[in-house]
């Protein structure tokens, strides 16, 4: 009777991994109210070979408020391509896997998590980073392929709506199971900034509430948002 004991515990702490780790890409946001430029100490980061390594291989750092350079083994690289905007003129790393400890950046190279914190930073699963910043933009919207509303968060759940154009202003909960996420989703006669340069005020024509799967199965996000009229 040993043996069934044994496969199942290494079945039940195999599963505790799976769920703590479900989510590997994200971004690095500021546990400090920051209004400009990107999200990286003055200091820079230390860049690592992989994780749990105890000497790193170079350093990213910020050259001006909004250009970041990186220094690995001893060459200098710009870095351009690893920032999301996350508000209007400001800027966060996100990162493309986390293990063990570290996040791993679009260069490929890792940044220790205790290093982040330590300089007022923190991860977010891309989910928890649209949940949050739900009041700090103007709506989230679905993909020009369209998103599919359903009553329970499953693919094989009954088909509410079909999702698509920035006609659908979709608010999040912070209800969520998996990649799901329950809204709540307004349909406006016009686009709500219309009424800068129309002189109208958009109405809601429609409100629908179900569940959206918000991250493709790929870990990305499959919302966009606009950051202001």
């Amino acid at each position: 009777m040993v043996k069934p004991f044994i496969y199942f515990s290494i079945f039940f702490l195999f599963c505790q991994n799976v769920i703590a780790d479900e989510f590997r890409k994200g971004v690095i946001i500021s546990t400090k109210l920051e209004n400009c430029c990107i999200y990286i100490p003055s200091s820079g980061l230390k860049l690592y070979k992989e994780p749990l390594s105890t000497t790193n291989v170079g350093e990213i750092y910020m050259v001006n408020d909004y250009k970041l350079e990186s220094i690995i083994n001893g060459k200098t690289n710009t870095f351009e391509k690893g920032v999301f905007e996350v508000m209007n003129d400001v800027y966060s790393l996100f990162y493309i896997n986390k293990r063990n400890g570290f996040v791993q950046l679009s260069n490929n190279y890792w940044v220790s998590i205790d290093e982040l914190q330590n300089n007022n930073l923190t991860t977010q699963s891309w989910l928890d980073y649209a949940i949050s910043k739900g009041e700090d933009v103007l709506g989230w919207y679905a993909p020009s392929s369209g998103l599919v509303l359903r009553e329970a968060p499953s693919k094989d759940s009954k088909q509410i709506a079909v999702i698509k154009g920035d006609l659908w202003e979709i608010t999040l909960s912070n209800q969520k199971k998996g990649s799901w996420c329950k809204v709540t989703i307004n349909e406006y006669n016009l686009h709500p900034c219309s009424s800068y340069e129309e002189n109208t005020e958009p109405k809601i024509i429609n409100t629908l509430t179900g569940w959206i799967k918000v991250i493709t199965d790929d870990q990305e996000l499959c919302l966009w948002s606009y950051k202001g009229c």
